[in-house]
């Protein structure tokens, strides 16, 4: 993490330090994501206490995120303070250059910022290597399940019906309990998807170890590295996340995750734009017939 990089968007490289840097500035860096409201309020002493790490450390690890040093960066969390608090109370992504003096049109321009910066992030956060064995997975998979709860849900039900599309077979629940069902009867040659923003849900982690244990895939979408469901993951990719890293889903950590499904599916289209996908001519005179003023038959 350079000096040099610009003092905009913190957390954002926060959240990295936790995927790119040594043991001890993660270590910092999620003490600094789980206490983002509190740290304005703590001497460098009285935080270095705190993490337990040394005085220089702190210095250090502060330097990495591109400021002079602890005072520098303690005003920006104070700068930022009610955004945070604002983002952990509604679950949204509130700009940290937001004031109640901003116009409606304002408010629309910052907040869609957010949600078009949140694709770059996304795509800087790509291990190709990785989203390459995953789609192999996908593509060689006898069935595919389909997994999430909450927030996650809608994502996991439009990759579900583009799966479909494309001739996948792919099943889907968000229901714990039919979820158990489907999953304890999974073989060798299927695969487990599951999104997951925190990557803690324990239906979900539950799911990807008894995959594991009876021999099927499995591919977890997630915004936090080292979360339970990485654990018995085979491929894990990463969603990203904006000014507020906190357990809670945004509009932005969805969009990120469609993103990531949209390569998904653009990639396998494109890999089987030679083959004939299965009924699918009649997918598409059935679907015509649902729009209102179509006569096709």
């Amino acid at each position: 993490m350079s000096a040099e990089t610009p003092l905009s968007n913190p957390l954002q490289r926060l959240t990295r330090m936790q995927q790119e840097s040594n043991d001890t500035e993660r270590k910092i860096a999620a003490f600094v994501l789980e206490n983002l409201t509190a740290i304005p309020s703590w001497s460098i002493s009285e935080f270095a206490q705190r993490v337990n790490v040394s005085e220089t450390t702190v210095v250090r690890f502060c330097r990495a995120l591109g400021y002079n040093g602890y005072r520098e960066f303690r005003m920006e969390m104070a700068q930022n303070a009610g955004a945070l608090r604002a983002s952990i109370d509604l679950g949204t992504e509130i700009p940290a250059d937001l004031s109640e003096d901003d116009s409606l049109e304002s408010i629309a321009k910052k907040v869609i910022r957010i949600n078009a910066e949140v694709l770059v992030d996304t795509i800087n956060l790509i291990d190709f290597e990785r989203l390459e064995k995953a789609i192999s997975m996908i593509l060689s998979a006898q069935r595919v399940f389909l997994f999430g709860f909450g927030s996650s849900t809608p994502v996991v039900y439009d990759a579900y019906q583009r799966f479909l599309r494309l001739g996948i077979r792919a099943v889907t629940s968000s229901d714990p309990h039919i979820i158990t069902s489907m999953i304890v009867n999974a073989v060798p040659g299927d695969l487990v998807l599951g999104v997951s923003f925190s990557g803690a849900s324990a239906d979900l982690v539950d799911a990807f170890e008894t995959a594991r244990e009876l021999g099927a895939g499995t591919i977890a979408i997630t915004s936090y590295p080292g979360s339970p469901i990485t654990k018995y993951a085979d491929v894990t990719l990463y969603s990203a996340v904006r000014r507020a890293p906190i357990p809670t889903e945004s509009i932005a950590s969805r969009i990120s995750q469609l993103a990531l499904i949209d390569v998904i599916c653009a990639a396998i289209g494109i890999r089987r734009s030679g083959e004939a996908i299965p009924n699918a001519e009649l997918f598409y005179k059935k679907l015509a017939r649902k729009r209102v003023g179509t006569t096709e038959k």
